[in-house]
C-alpha cells in the first residue's frame, strides 16, 4: 500500500524501484483511491546485488596507511 496515487503505470515502477532498491519484474495495481490518494499494488522484484565489503588487503593496494 503506497500513500499516493500512480495513474502512469512506468512512474509508479520508478518509484517502487527506488522505494525497495530492486528491479521491478511484475506489478500490478489492486486498488486506486484518489479519496484516501493511496494506491494498493502486488509487486514481484529482483533484489539488487549488495555491495561486498572491501578487503583490507584491496584497501591497502589501493590507499598508503602510514605505519604499515
Amino acid at each position: 500500500m503506497l500513500e499516493l496515487v500512480f495513474s502512469d503505470e512506468d512512474t509508479l515502477r520508478r518509484h517502487l524501484e527506488e522505494r525497495v532498491s530492486a528491479s521491478i519484474r511484475e506489478l500490478s495495481v489492486l486498488e486506486l483511491d484518489y479519496v484516501r490518494e493511496t494506491t494498493r499494488v502486488e509487486v514481484g522484484y529482483i533484489p539488487a546485488p549488495r555491495a561486498q565489503p572491501i578487503s583490507e588487503e584491496a584497501l591497502d593496494a589501493t590507499v598508503a596507511i602510514p605505519g604499515r
